[in-house]
């Protein structure tokens, strides 16, 4: 399998700033802090195999959050 061919990968997690602060303290490079979008928070990193990662923390959806 080519590298990143696996797609995009979407975990969710209860608290998104909590796991990008204990994963960043690990090593893990982030593309982006976690973001607020209308359905949640989320954040981005890139797995070693090339993958993209997507940690979700969903939330009750609000247009008007941002």
């Amino acid at each position: 399998m080519a590298k990143g061919a696996g797609g995009t990968l979407f975990p969710e997690t209860d608290d998104c700033k909590a796991a990008y602060d204990e994963l960043s303290a690990r090593g893990v490079e982030f593309n982006e802090p976690p973001t607020v979008q209308p359905y949640g928070i989320d954040t981005s990193f890139r797995h070693p195999s090339g993958n993209n990662i997507r940690l979700t923390q969903v939330l009750e959806f609000a247009p008007d959050r941002h």
